[in-house]
């Protein structure tokens, strides 16, 4: 017989899902009201954890804003929420920098297939630019720099590493093009 393994409360709606590096658990990024893939509408935000076996979530986290993708480079865990690029601190979500060219459009805001990575270098889209986060020089701070610019600020579709160190860029509905992140 089926059997409920978790029950969220009534009106939550997932936005995301993941896993936390640190514990290996579920990560599950909620909000509570009407559907908002535009993120136009004002929802409490939540980050829960999950361990796959409990009737409820173990631990709950208000979010500033609504969680649209977690992406894992390495043992850190990257979210995309609101306007926003943060990484998961073991307790909430901290942040690391707004993108400026992203509107409240759900087709720009940072869901998953706007981030990539290749070693230990992430990928975001800004909307018609990829912003790189990373260490320039092995063993020193990690920095962001804009490392591709759509003709015409045509706004970038999707990201993904295609092998041999480059990074693939779709874009303006029939364009696609490698850059060599070398």
């Amino acid at each position: 017989a089926p059997v409920t393994i978790l029950t969220l409360p009534a009106g939550d709606i997932i936005t995301a899902l993941g896993i936390d590096r640190g514990t290996g658990k579920l990560l599950i990024a909620t909000i509570s009201g009407a559907s908002n893939v535009a993120n136009t509408l004002t929802n409490n935000a939540k980050l829960n954890w999950y361990d796959g076996f409990s009737n409820k979530v173990s631990k709950t986290v208000y979010a500033d804003d609504q969680i649209f993708s977690m992406y894992s480079v390495g043992n850190t865990t990257y979210i995309g929420y609101g306007q926003n690029i943060g990484y998961l601190n073991g307790s909430a979500i901290q942040f690391l920098r707004r993108l400026r060219n992203v509107t409240l459009t759900e087709d720009k805001l940072p869901y998953k297939h706007k981030f990539a990575h290749i070693g230990n270098t992430l990928y975001v889209c800004d909307d018609y630019v990829v912003l790189a986060f990373g260490e320039i020089l092995p063993g020193q701070k990690k920095v962001w720099w804009q490392c591709f610019e759509a003709p015409s600020n045509t706004q970038i579709d999707a990201i993904m590493p295609v092998g041999s160190n480059k990074l693939g860029i779709s874009y303006a509905a029939t364009k696609f093009s490698t850059i060599d992140v070398t």
